[in-house]
């Protein structure tokens, strides 16, 4: 009689704590990269990550675990716990944006339980990159709300010119940023669910753009 082995199980969601098995979604990532760089004879360009609310700890994990081979990453509308921030260790420097709405209701500014407040990872990656000097601001004005954002000077660690850049969305709510559908599934509405959607910054142009400054490209 033939015998079929039982699958593993699977999660629809990204491990968002390292008690969870975060290595076999870092493997999973890898692989992916390795077939897209060789597919598209992409060996020698740099590498962005970005994740949007759940996917924002994966994100983190693999800027944490996987800092030999990615130059930044973009984290929108997530944070990570305390137990995840502690342990990140990366081997290198990696450039880091965060965009982030003040009016999130689902991931709070400021933090809730066990959500890490967002300007704490900014601190974090200031830390780990060994960025000095006095922090840059810039304010953004538009009529669909203004944005903040704060970037360290160039780091000193190792691969040079890496940055921090922290993008404050004020008053927008938990969404990417720029996306031309409404909040609601296609139903064009200015709030929603998840808080007010403003698109005073595209987090997939803007985003990519910060991305390339933040790791120094």
């Amino acid at each position: 009689p033939s015998v079929t082995a039982a699958r593993p199980a699977r999660v629809a969601r990204w491990p968002t704590s390292v008690t969870q098995d975060v290595e076999s979604y870092l493997v999973l990532l890898d692989t992916v990269v390795a077939d897209a760089r060789d597919r598209f004879g992409a060996g020698g360009v740099p590498l962005y990550a970005s994740g949007l609310s759940n996917g924002v700890p994966m994100a983190y994990f693999y800027a944490c675990g996987r800092a030999n081979a990615v130059d930044a990453i973009l984290a929108v509308a997530g944070t990570q716990n305390g137990g995840s921030a502690a342990v990140c260790q990366p081997s290198r420097a990696v450039g880091l944006v965060l965009i982030h709405g003040t009016a999130d209701p689902v991931v709070p500014y400021t933090g809730l339980g066990l959500l890490r407040a967002i300007q704490d990872n900014y601190d974090d990656f200031k830390v780990l990159n060994q960025c000095g000097g006095i922090d840059g601001f810039a304010l953004l004005q538009n009529p669909d709300g203004d944005v903040e954002i704060d970037y360290t000077q160039p780091c000193s660690r190792s691969p040079g010119n890496r940055r921090v850049v922290f993008a404050t969305l004020l008053g927008n709510g938990h969404n990417w940023p720029g996306d031309d559908v409404g909040p609601l599934g296609g139903i064009e509405l200015p709030i929603g669910p998840f808080g007010p959607a403003l698109n005073s910054l595209d987090a997939t142009i803007q985003g990519y753009d910060l991305m390339r400054y933040a790791s120094g490209n």
